[in-house]
């Protein structure tokens, strides 16, 4: 078993226009094939190496990163797991809620989801950035590669919890 991980920083600088398509496109964790539901996350459990890049607008991401390392190594599930972390950090001064509008949000995101997948070619990537999952939906760039949302995932996480304990509740801060 090997990793190799890889700190990616790069400022996504493309103007600051809020001119842009935004495709509407669902990338719900299940897809068909041949009549057959299938979870692309799933299917990528069956494989002997992986490279998974995983996001954030921030650092926090690179803490995500390290659990999934330190989970892959305690089970041996790949022989090789190729961990990227890639900051989609717009500007170095400036986070996604300073744009003005959500397609320019959107813009921003897309166009650094295109440079990181063309840089690293991974087999899966997971957004471990609450705005970044929210805009996820939204971008071109991902389409065809298994994608996981912190957002999505935290909330199937919660509420197999709470259906777990009867009468139980919870309070979600995020940003």
């Amino acid at each position: 078993w090997r990793a190799v991980p890889r700190l990616h920083a790069r400022p996504w600088q493309r103007g600051s226009g809020e001119s842009g398509t935004v495709c509407r496109q669902q990338r719900g964790p299940r897809a068909r094939r041949g009549g057959v539901t299938v979870n692309p996350i799933a299917e990528l459990t069956k494989r002997e190496s992986l490279t998974v890049v995983v996001t954030d607008s921030g650092l926090g991401g690179l803490a995500v990163a390290a659990e999934i390392e330190r989970l892959a190594r305690a089970t041996g599930a790949y022989r090789t797991l190729r961990l990227v972390f890639a900051s989609a950090l717009p500007e170095a001064r400036r986070g996604y809620n300073t744009f003005a509008s959500q397609a320019a949000k959107v813009r921003v995101f897309d166009d650094a989801l295109a440079e990181i997948l063309a840089a690293f070619s991974p087999d899966a990537l997971l957004v471990a950035c609450n705005t970044l999952s929210v805009l996820l939906p939204r971008t071109r760039a991902a389409a065809g590669v298994p994608t996981l949302g912190i957002g999505e995932l935290g909330a199937a996480m919660l509420a197999e919890r709470l259906l777990e304990v009867a009468g139980s509740s919870a309070i979600v801060f995020a940003t």
